[in-house]
C-alpha cells in the first residue's frame, strides 16, 4: 500500500536506526539499509522524495547534522535506505562511504520534506531531471510507483547525468525500468562517450530534446541536483510557459 493512501506513522524527535546492510553502488557511493533496533523494521511511514536528518556527536568538536533523501520505496516495510555519495572533503559523506559498518547505530529524525509527487495536486505525467546523487529521491519515487495503481503517476520520465558508466547509481535497476512502457529514461555521461548513453552535460539542447514532448500537455516537473542544473531546468520550463506551480526543485 502506498504511503499516500493511509495515515502515516510519524516519529517525534530523534530515533536510533541500526545499519543492517551496506551496498557499494559506485566507487564513491553507498546505500545503507536501516532498521529500528527494537522492532527490526522501518519504524515510520514516508512519502517518496522525503529525507532523514542524521546527527553525529563524535565526528567533530561539535555535533554535526546532515540530511539525506531516502532512496527506498515506502512499500519496503523491513528497512529504509539512504544512498550517500562522498563529496570532496565531506566529513559525514566520507564517514558513510568509508567508516560505516553493519551493526552501527545512527541517530536520525524524520521523515521530512515536501519534494514529493502528490496525487491530489500533481499531474499524472511526472518528469524528473537530476544529476549525480540528485537522482536518489527519484529512485524512491520510481520504486514506489513503477508497478502502477490508481493513485500514481501514469507516465514517468527521468533525465539524469553521471560522469561515467561506473558512476551510474543503481544502473541495473534504471535500465530495467527503461523497458517499462510507463517509464522513459535518458542518461547523459559527462566524462565518457559510449553508444548506450548521451554524451555531455544536460544543457539547453538536451533539455529541449527530452522535455519538449511533455511541455505540450500538463505535467509535473521535479528537478534535484546542483544549483546550475536546477536553474537551467526551471529557466527552460518558464520559457515553455509551464505553470510555476507544476515545477518543484530540491537542493542536493
Amino acid at each position: 500500500m502506498s504511503a499516500l493512501s493511509k495515515t502515516p506513522r510519524r516519529m517525534r524527535g530523534w530515533m536510533d536506526l541500526k545499519v543492517v546492510a551496506i551496498k557499494q553502488e559506485t566507487p564513491d557511493c553507498i546505500t545503507a539499509s536501516l532498521q529500528s533496533p527494537e522492532s527490526q523494521d522501518c519504524p515510520f511511514d514516508y512519502i517518496p522524495g522525503q529525507y532523514l536528518t542524521f546527527r553525529f556527536d563524535n565526528l567533530a568538536d561539535k555535533p554535526v547534522v546532515r540530511s539525506y533523501t531516502m532512496s527506498s520505496s515506502p512499500r519496503n516495510s523491513e528497512s529504509v535506505e539512504v544512498t550517500v555519495k562522498q563529496i570532496p572533503d565531506g566529513l559525514v559523506s566520507g564517514y558513510f562511504c568509508h567508516q560505516l559498518k553493519e551493526g552501527d547505530c545512527l541517530r536520525a529524525r524524520g521523515p521530512i520534506g515536501r519534494f514529493v509527487w502528490d496525487h491530489s495536486k500533481d499531474h499524472p505525467t511526472l518528469v524528473m531531471v537530476a544529476a549525480g546523487s540528485g537522482v536518489t529521491p527519484f529512485l524512491s519515487i520510481v520504486r514506489e510507483y513503477i508497478d502502477g495503481t490508481q493513485q500514481v503517476p501514469q507516465q514517468m520520465a527521468l533525465l539524469v547525468s553521471f560522469r561515467t558508466r561506473q558512476d551510474i547509481i543503481d544502473a541495473e535497476e534504471l535500465l530495467r525500468w527503461a523497458e517499462h512502457e510507463r517509464f522513459e529514461l535518458c542518461i547523459q555521461l559527462t566524462r565518457e562517450q559510449c553508444s548506450e548513453h548521451g554524451y555531455g552535460r544536460i544543457d539547453g539542447a538536451v533539455l529541449d530534446t527530452f522535455l519538449s514532448k511533455y511541455t505540450c500537455g500538463p505535467a509535473t516537473y521535479m528537478t534535484c541536483g546542483p544549483e546550475a542544473l536546477m536553474t537551467s531546468v526551471v529557466d527552460y520550463l518558464q520559457q515553455a510557459q509551464v505553470n510555476p506551480e507544476d515545477i518543484k526543485q530540491e537542493a542536493f
